[in-house]
């Protein structure tokens, strides 16, 4: 029987070592951020702001309560949902009130309405009822 030439072998296992390292990597990033979202580190994520509009937001204690709930609710989907997900769908949108466990959540359009109930409302309940600590709903209307 041949055996595979060692310069094959040595790219082979070079290429998994390369690979192991980015996972490794990756999972650790992830972990680091979402512990330092929890602790507070980066309130210009949870207030999905970056820079300067950071600075500028209103302080927490003047946010209505079910914005504050919406804001750490988008900061975990942030890092549940991929980049282009979270920015087509989630970014900009606002929690108007919170009746009776379900949050009013207002988007941009009615495309983004009808996406956001057909494919993400039981991620986004999901997330708002581990936020919150009880169980949540979600309806979603459109920005007029």
């Amino acid at each position: 029987m041949l055996e595979p030439e060692p310069i094959f072998l040595e790219e082979e296992e070079e290429e998994e070592k390369k690979e192991r390292a980015r996972t490794k990597e990756l999972d650790s990033t992830d972990e680091i951020a979402r512990t330092l979202q929890e602790n507070g580190v980066f309130p210009e994520l949870e207030q999905g702001n970056t820079g300067e509009q950071a600075r500028e937001a209103v302080p927490e204690e003047e946010t209505p309560e079910p914005e504050r709930l919406w804001q750490r609710a988008l900061g975990e989907l942030q890092l549940e949902l991929t980049r282009a997900t979270f920015e087509t769908w989630l970014r900009g949108s606002r929690a108007i009130a919170c009746e009776d466990g379900t949050f009013v959540i207002r988007v941009a359009n009615t495309y983004a309405r009808d996406w956001l109930e057909s494919r993400l409302k039981p991620v986004v309940e999901r997330v708002l009822t581990r936020v919150v600590g009880q169980p949540t709903t979600v309806r979603f209307i459109v920005n007029n």
